[in-house]
């Protein structure tokens, strides 16, 4: 038996504040971020989900089923 899933996902959002950094030769630099630009996480929550569903699943089959006493039959 399949399982569908639908999942909406807001975008997570980028830090405003000016930031103290290192550029690529290690000299101090600051960052000034506007917007959302954080793209990294769509690839990254497919197995995020996928990983959450098999959680509540594993949960639910600890569960006993009504007419069940501690997982076996009564």
């Amino acid at each position: 038996m399949d399982i569908i899933v639908r999942a909406a996902v807001k975008p997570i959002p980028s830090i405003s504040i000016a930031q103290q950094t290192v550029d690529a030769d290690g000299r101090q630099a600051e960052i000034r971020i506007k917007g959302r630009h954080d793209i990294s996480a769509i690839p990254r929550i497919v197995p995020v989900c996928e990983a959450m569903v098999l959680l509540v699943l594993a949960d639910f089959m600890l569960h006993p089923f009504p007419g069940e006493k501690d997982g076996s039959k009564v």
